[in-house]
């Protein structure tokens, strides 16, 4: 899941599936919903992208230990969060769903070019530079009161986290690249250096809301995940006349082409041939 949720956004699908036998686990992130963390004293200044990314590996090596594989399904920035996942733990997963986020060139990878960075800096002005100006606010006692208090009803300032450490991870980068100071560290050090066309090496379905005044994703990705399908490695891709929550706003459609997928990748073995490409 994504800023601001948790992980009742995939109530549809727990139900859906759990029917079907599947067995379906979700987490909520550290500072998205604390009263799914009784007990649990999280970091106030929140967690990096390799954190949260341990976090979730620890989670999915509990539920399979077997290593069988597992699908693993991701929305907004829980999408960034499974993209890194599939870079760092490759042999864990079997497929992947993502919703509404897709593969974005300079955010997920090594490069930096101009147009990656006005990309990041489009984000960044139009959507996130709001969110962690009050996620910033909120860390100040007295002045977080006054601005996050008519936010709360809307927002969970303490979840904002995910946005600050990947926007200070991102120009980072371009800093050490502009500047030729190869000593500024990347603070994921595992980021996809290959043909982005290729990636993630395992079957993967992409739904996206074809309603939303920006889109989310790489276009020539999507058409790589297209011609994937059409070499038969269970790849796709389909945009559906919604919004940002694909799987909440066309639950019925949502379900019918993840269970669709999962039929056709059934067969597939974590690490065979066909279900590992690059």
């Amino acid at each position: 899941h994504g800023f601001p949720d948790d992980a009742t956004v995939w109530s549809n699908q727990v139900v859906h599936f759990s029917a079907l036998g599947y067995r379906c686990v979700t987490c909520t992130l550290p500072h998205y919903n604390d009263a799914h963390h009784s007990g649990t004293q999280w970091h106030a200044l929140g967690y990096s992208n390799d954190e949260i990314c341990d976090m979730i590996c620890g989670l999915v090596k509990r539920v399979d230990p077997s290593g069988r594989g597992v699908v693993l399904v991701g929305h907004d920035f829980g999408s960034v969060y499974s993209f890194f996942l599939l870079m760092k733990y490759p042999e864990l997963f079997k497929a992947f769903v993502t919703f509404d986020v897709g593969y974005i060139r300079g955010l997920l990878s090594r490069e930096v070019s101009a147009g990656a960075a006005w990309t990041v800096f489009r984000y960044f002005l139009i959507y996130q530079g709001l969110l962690i100006f009050i996620w910033l606010c909120s860390l100040i006692p007295m002045l977080g009161k006054v601005i996050t208090c008519p936010c709360r009803l809307v927002l969970k300032p303490a979840s904002i986290y995910s946005y600050w450490h990947l926007q200070m991870d991102y120009w980072a980068r371009c800093f050490a690249h502009l500047s030729g100071l190869s000593s500024v560290p990347d603070k994921f050090a595992c980021r996809h250096e290959g043909s982005f066309t290729d990636f993630p090496g395992c079957p993967t379905l992409f739904i996206w809301g074809t309603k939303k005044p920006m889109m989310l994703h790489d276009k020539e990705w999507v058409h790589a995940m297209q011609k994937r399908a059409r070499e038969d490695d269970g790849s796709r891709a389909h945009g559906l006349p919604c919004f940002h929550y694909p799987m909440k706003e066309q639950p019925a459609e949502s379900n019918k082409l993840m269970q669709e997928f999962l039929l056709d990748v059934s067969s597939l073995q974590v690490g065979s041939p066909k279900s590992k490409r690059g």
